[in-house]
């Protein structure tokens, strides 16, 4: 299996996994031709069995992407949250070059390494080498990952007449159009019992 890009835009993924890093040390990522995956569920969490699957797009982060394996291109690692946003924070703060991400093996020992190459006026040369180690997953265990499949969410609501929406709404602009403050109407919904409650508070 082979792994190459250029990072172009690490803030996408920074953000994903500084949210990640606060619900477990490591996670399993999936690269693939579209987009990176990242899913956590109770292989990664001792207690609360937690389940998080995001995604972010290639497009999003790299650019002259190549990936190949025998797995429909997609690759699997176990990876370290924070060791993966530290590199990315290196690379956001690396300037005057341009980083190269590839999937290598060193003491045999798997790798995502992150080459920052800096031009100095005469050729390019690696400036800083930025290693993660990963532990690659046979793609015959994704199973165990996978995000459950969950039916279709629907939602609906009955509300009242409009008319007499209409009404309560009327008389509600008119208290605050007589306010001398820049007074607003609120509207809450009781996920309780469903009550549907229209508000508005003046200073007298």
């Amino acid at each position: 299996m082979r792994f190459k890009a250029i990072v172009e835009q690490p803030a996408s993924l920074i953000r994903m996994l500084t949210s990640l890093s606060h619900m477990t040390k490591d996670c399993l990522v999936i690269l693939g031709d579209e987009s990176w995956k990242f899913m956590i569920n109770e292989k990664f969490v001792a207690t609360a069995h937690p389940q998080c699957y995001a995604t972010v797009p290639i497009a999003y982060a790299f650019s002259h992407y190549m990936i190949e394996s025998q797995s429909d291109n997609e690759i699997l690692l176990q990876i370290n949250i924070k060791n993966l946003l530290a590199a990315f924070r290196s690379v956001q703060g690396f300037s005057g070059g341009m980083t190269i991400l590839k999937l290598t093996k060193k003491n045999n020992i798997a790798l995502l390494s992150f080459e920052m190459w800096q031009d100095d006026g005469n050729e390019l040369k690696v400036n800083v080498i930025q290693d993660v180690s990963v532990k690659p997953i046979q793609h015959s265990k994704l199973y165990l990952y996978e995000e459950p499949a969950l039916g279709e969410y629907h939602g609906s609501a009955i509300l009242p007449k409009l008319k007499s929406i209409k009404t309560v709404i009327e008389r509600m602009r008119i208290i605050i159009s007589n306010s001398n403050s820049s007074e607003r109407a609120n509207l809450y919904i009781n996920n309780n019992d469903g009550r549907l409650l229209l508000e508005t508070k003046t200073d007298h």
